[in-house]
């Protein structure tokens, strides 16, 4: 992965401090169930369908809708994005091969979970499993890059 397509690592600390507050809010949520009423902001927006699945098929109309849930999901993206993709303060040729490894063991990772979720569970669950997948393949990339760091910091120190 070539570190000019890298964020600026200025970006990495910041990235994190929005990214976990986001997420813990996002996961109580979705698997808690705890409503998150502290920020209602209703706002009506354009949507491609309003209910395919259960009811009318409209397209391309105008819903009112609560888009702080869609504001949080957003800013964990992005956030999410921009720390997992920040450039390290040595970005040498081990670190890239250690980001390049990682992102293709969460790859992997996630789709073997995606996979056995469709097997395993149902109904509104699985569509919770599915909306928490966009995030877990970050996740999974995050944990093993950062993982696999320390483990190569670890042994440069035993040396």
């Amino acid at each position: 992965m070539s570190a000019n397509i890298l964020f600026p690592n200025t970006l990495k600390i910041p990235s994190l401090i929005i990214f976990i507050p986001c997420f813990l809010f996002l996961a109580a949520e979705m698997l808690l169930g705890i409503e998150l009423n502290w920020m209602e902001l209703e706002v009506s927006l354009p949507v491609v369908t309003d209910n395919p699945l259960f009811g009318s098929r409209q397209f391309f109309v105008w819903v009112e809708r609560d888009i702080a849930d869609l504001l949080l999901l957003s800013i964990a993206i992005i956030s999410g994005v921009v720390f997992a993709f920040s450039k390290e303060k040595r970005e040498d040729e081990m670190i890239t091969s250690i980001r390049k490894d990682s992102l293709i063991w969460a790859f992997y990772f996630n789709y073997a979970v995606l996979i056995i979720s469709i097997f395993l569970i149902s109904g509104f669950d699985l569509f919770l499993v599915l909306a928490l997948n966009m995030l877990s393949l970050l996740m999974f990339f995050i944990v093993r890059f950062q993982w696999q760091k320390r483990l190569l910091k670890n042994s440069l120190d035993a040396e």
